[in-house]
């Protein structure tokens, strides 16, 4: 029998069913998403929007979505997934009209005070660098959060000066948080954002199964970069 936890995390990583048909899901469920995985498809092509396609990747998740190795990779690299009514689910995400219905969250650092985003082009010059890096620095020394996406450029200019001044970041990535181990190990193994992974300061955060690649439409699906 599946948990309410666990169905979350199968929906959050089915094909064919995107954040919009998600949240008609649940609300013609009554929010319950473990109904969702057993539905009929009948009852699942009722909702507006659910094709064929969707609805048989809804039934025959198993075939789609391997839950138990979701969840061993999860634990291995001390990863958790916080669904929308976990205790640590950021507050002000809560408050969005369609917020995701779980989070990929990695580092000790929970959500505990207001929040200032800081983005900008990959292709900074040394000027926009120092620039970004000041301004991470100075808000976090007034008691802020620094969000970013970890892109390189602006994004990492800010996340090092947040961390430089004594606060905490977050990092909002587009793609799996397997790839914050494999593609940007060499920048960022031996940099401040790990050290600061390391004591809790900064975390990586996203609504993708663990191994989604970068792809274009996610950087604007991440909501930061």
């Amino acid at each position: 029998m599946l948990s309410n936890k666990d169905a979350l995390l199968v929906l959050n990583g089915l094909p064919h069913v995107g954040p919009v048909l998600l949240r008609r899901l649940l609300d013609s469920f009554g929010g319950d998403p473990v109904a969702v995985l057993s539905g009929s498809m009948e009852s699942l092509t009722r909702v507006r929007g659910i094709g064929p396609h969707a609805a048989q990747a809804l039934m025959d998740w198993e075939a789609y979505f391997d839950l138990e190795r979701e969840k061993e990779k999860i634990g291995q690299y001390g990863a958790v997934f916080l669904e929308r009514g976990h205790v640590d689910y950021p507050m002000l995400l809560k408050e969005m009209y369609d917020p995701p219905i779980g989070l990929y969250w990695l580092g000790g650092y929970k959500v505990d005070r207001p929040c200032v985003a800081i983005v900008g082009t990959r292709q900074a010059s040394m000027y926009g660098l120092k620039v970004a890096r000041k301004f991470g620095a100075e808000l976090a020394g007034l008691g802020f959060c620094v969000v970013s996406g970890m892109a390189r450029g602006i994004d990492t200019a800010a996340h090092e000066g947040a961390l430089e001044g004594g606060g905490p970041t977050l990092a909002v990535l587009g793609c799996g948080l397997v790839f914050v181990k494999i593609f940007f190990h060499g920048r960022f193994h031996s940099g401040p954002v790990f050290r600061g992974y390391k004591y809790h300061l900064a975390c990586f955060l996203n609504c993708y199964r663990w191994a989604v690649p970068l792809l274009p439409y996610s950087k604007v699906q991440n909501g930061v970069g």
